[in-house]
């Protein structure tokens, strides 16, 4: 009930906080940049491919493609 509630709310703030702290000390990441990904998608969208087909031949997903094609 009430309690289980607020013992998952307070484990929430403290891995927030947690996560925070990491980042800030330079230990939080995340994933990689695959950079021959991002030119494959690139040369793709440029060659007129649209999201979805290059997302086919790259082999990734149509999310993956548009978030490569806006962070121009």
């Amino acid at each position: 009930g009430v309690l289980r509630l607020f013992a998952v709310t307070l484990g929430r703030q403290r891995q927030a906080q947690g996560i925070e702290k990491a980042k800030a000390e330079g230990a939080y990441k995340g994933r990689p940049v695959d950079e021959d990904l991002h030119k494959r998608v690139r040369e793709l969208l440029a060659a007129g491919f649209g999201v979805r087909g290059t997302a086919r031949l790259a082999r990734c997903s149509t999310t993956t493609v548009l978030r490569i094609r806006d962070s121009r």
